[in-house]
């Protein structure tokens, strides 16, 4: 029933820590998470250069017409910044964000470059 450290998700541990079960002592996220904002960040710690950002997206078929596409991402945009989603996300220690297609690549492609060679080196093999 102890564990004497953990690297997890905000979102996972959110209501651990509320109810004084565990104790979050930082966050990886380059700004204060809003489900914790007493939680300082690394960076906040002196603990520079540990960043990691986790991120949910929406992903289509590669050859999906540019209008679906767009269409589904106003769809998307407009879903996340509903109020009712916004409380229900950022109760899950989540923090929603709206784009475009391109931007969101961006990340993908900054996360890849960031990750890829890490996750190489370290010998994982998907199963």
């Amino acid at each position: 029933g102890q564990v004497p450290a953990a690297i997890d998700a905000i979102a996972d541990l959110t209501e651990l820590h509320r109810a004084g079960r565990i104790r979050i002592l930082a966050s990886s996220g380059a700004t204060r998470s809003t489900a914790v904002p007493e939680v300082p960040t690394f960076n906040e710690l002196g603990l520079k250069g540990v960043e990691a950002t986790g991120w949910f997206g929406f992903f289509a078929p590669a050859k999906t017409p540019k209008p679906i596409v767009d269409l589904l991402n106003r769809g998307i945009n407009k879903a996340l910044q509903s109020p009712d989603v916004v409380e229900k996300l950022s109760k899950l220690g989540l923090d929603p964000a709206t784009g475009t297609p391109e931007e969101f690549a961006r990340i993908v492609a900054s996360d890849y470059a960031k990750w890829g060679p890490i996750v190489k080196a370290s010998g994982f093999k998907p199963e």
